[in-house]
């Protein structure tokens, strides 16, 4: 356990799809705080989680410092997600400086509710998001899907151990996301680092660092996709697309000062994409001030001379009908095809 977690609270079912959550804040939960616990579940319920911020007004809830994870005793397979929220009137809550792991759905996913801060204002506030075995499900670290006002930053999400150490390894033919703002989510996801990942299955899965696909208004800034010296920091083998930042909205949106880096795709068919930042938004989309480096493909589609929109090997795709969207002041270098 990490320094200052003392306290162990478990709750398994030897029928896991039958479990519930170990923590649950709802009917009114407000002012609270849950901090430096070791919590651990292994319920497959997609409705619920480890922790469950559920039904009626619960706010200025603070969820600090624990461990958050499949169980380490009893019926021991992994649960669907870390912390779960499922009302609009969830407000206010603060998840900062937790390792929550070992997931199969979603680490935080905030189906409703608005203003949370996922991380904090400064790196010691952010979460780490890790995965000690190998994956085979659909996973995604963070998962915002309605609400304003929300902000994520300072996490780090990647590797085997808290901190993005080691390797993050996913087996299955599915998609893997370490941030995603979908429905109507709106807010600021910043300064947060993924990286160390490695998906293994040379079948049609995908992986994106950043996914915005929500109708709300997002700014992605100084946030870090790979790693800025570590060669090869996400390795994907697979006959789908790796995206480090892709946005699809409606609202107008910022992708800014971010860095795409040490990004390396293994898969040689013709149909393995990787793209630094993509956006189809019919918003207008502002791009600038970002670094794309050292990108490495092995599909065959190069030496087959697609080229343009085709190209498999790109580092900045704009294919918007916003007249208003811009690309300024990125620098885009070192592509490799091996």
């Amino acid at each position: 356990c990490v320094s200052g977690q003392y306290l162990l609270w478990r709750n398994t079912h030897s029928t896991s799809g039958l479990g519930l959550a170990t923590f649950q804040f709802f009917g009114g939960a407000s002012n609270n705080s849950l901090t430096n616990c070791i919590i651990e579940n292994n319920t497959t319920l997609a409705s619920t989680g480890v922790i469950l911020i559920g039904t009626g007004t619960n706010n200025n809830i603070t969820i600090s410092g624990n461990s958050i994870a499949s169980p380490s005793g009893g019926t021991t397979n992994n649960p669907a997600n870390g912390i779960y929220s499922n009302t609009a009137t969830n407000t206010a809550i603060t998840v900062a400086s937790n390792s929550i792991s070992n997931f199969a759905t979603s680490g935080v996913l905030v189906s409703n509710g608005a203003s949370w801060t996922i991380g904090g204002a400064a790196n010691g506030d952010g979460n780490s998001f890790f995965q000690t075995t190998t994956a085979t499900t659909t996973q995604t670290a963070i998962s915002v899907g309605v609400g304003t006002g929300h902000t994520v930053k300072f996490n780090k999400i990647g590797g085997s151990a808290a901190g993005a150490t080691g390797t993050w390894t996913n087996s299955g033919a599915v998609s893997v996301i370490g941030i995603a703002f979908s429905g109507t989510a709106e807010g600021t996801i910043s300064n947060n680092a993924i990286s160390n990942f490695s998906l293994t299955n040379t079948a049609a899965s995908g992986f994106t660092g950043i996914n915005q696909t929500s109708s709300g208004s997002v700014t992605i800034q100084t946030d870090t996709i790979g790693h800025a010296s570590a060669a090869n920091s996400i390795l994907y083998a697979g006959s789908g697309a790796m995206i480090g930042i892709n946005t699809s909205s409606v609202a107008a949106n910022t992708i800014n000062q971010n860095i795409l880096a040490n990004l390396s795709a293994t898969g040689t068919t013709t149909t393995t994409t990787v793209r630094g930042i993509a956006t189809a938004s019919t918003g207008a989309c502002t791009i600038t001030q970002n670094t794309v480096r050292d990108i490495t493909t092995a599909t065959t589609a190069i030496a087959s001379g697609a080229s343009g929109i085709n190209s498999k090997l790109i580092g900045i795709f704009l294919n918007s009908s916003s007249t208003a969207s811009s690309i300024s002041k990125n620098s885009v270098y070192a592509f490799n095809h091996r």
